[in-house]
């Protein structure tokens, strides 16, 4: 929902910065990440030709011991494209390999610095 506002106000606006949102790493885990885009104009016309994006980790990776999808261990991204995004044979495997991690190593957030401006708009103050 917020990325499509942030899509909507990019077309709109000319640029956004999206709230902060989770991205899943292929082990395990996710890290937390917030974008900021600006619409780059066609000199001939005005209308938007491309979108320039530039997403910022804002966290080291957390609970990286955690699998929430089976593609983050087996590497097969065609489950993250089925339209089911859950069964029960997907959910028992899912349990199975969460099972068999070691649960009991906690991450802390690590906050990266970010490029923004303290405005709170993309690019330099």
């Amino acid at each position: 929902q917020n990325l499509r506002k942030s899509h909507i106000d990019i077309l709109n606006k000319g640029q956004a910065l999206t709230d902060y949102y989770r991205i899943m790493n292929r082990s395990g885990g996710y890290v937390w990440i917030q974008t900021c885009a600006t619409a780059m104009l066609n000199t001939k016309n005005a209308e938007i030709q491309n979108i320039l994006a530039i997403n910022f980790v804002v966290s080291g990776l957390e609970d990286k011991y955690i699998t929430t999808d089976l593609w983050q261990v087996t590497g097969d991204v065609s489950s993250v494209m089925s339209n089911v995004t859950i069964n029960s044979a997907r959910e028992d495997k899912l349990n199975e390999l969460q099972s068999n991690k070691d649960l009991s190593t906690s991450t802390s957030m690590n906050v990266a610095s970010n490029s923004w401006s303290s405005n709170g708009t993309c690019g330099s103050s």
